[in-house]
């Protein structure tokens, strides 16, 4: 939270991806040390989620992370009965989805709308299994 409040105010990219570099580390470290098995885990993970996407240099691209990391803290919130933050999550997570959605309806170029999903799935899936277009 620190790292984003700083990089809000901070242009410079080499700064903002070395404070983001600390603030895993931080993390990382605090995680160890406050130690509570699956819970834990969980959250450094959805956390760390969202501190590569706040990196990301395309908008499509952070929120396609946000995505990925929102389940972790869902289960996490469920897991420890944060209902508040469940519901902070969820909201996030529909409002996400459904601006990637309106930006794929907007922009009706089929050629585009299959590269914004391969630009989301590239991270996590190899190469040769990303949509092509046909015909």
């Amino acid at each position: 939270m620190f790292a984003a409040r700083i990089s809000a105010s901070v242009r410079d990219r080499y700064v903002v991806t070395r404070l983001y570099g600390a603030s895993l580390i931080l993390m990382a470290f605090l995680s160890v040390v406050t130690w509570h098995g699956l819970p834990s885990a969980l959250a450094f993970t959805g956390s760390s989620l969202g501190s590569f996407a706040r990196l990301q240099t395309s908008t499509t691209r952070m929120k396609g992370l946000f995505l990925v990391g929102a389940p972790f803290w869902l289960v996490h919130n469920m897991m420890v009965g944060a209902l508040f933050a469940l519901g902070t999550d969820l909201v996030s997570l529909v409002s996400n989805l459904a601006n990637l959605m309106k930006f794929v309806v907007r922009n009706r170029n089929p050629l585009l709308s299959i590269s914004v999903w391969n630009t989301l799935i590239s991270t996590f899936i190899p190469a040769p299994t990303r949509l092509k277009r046909t015909g």
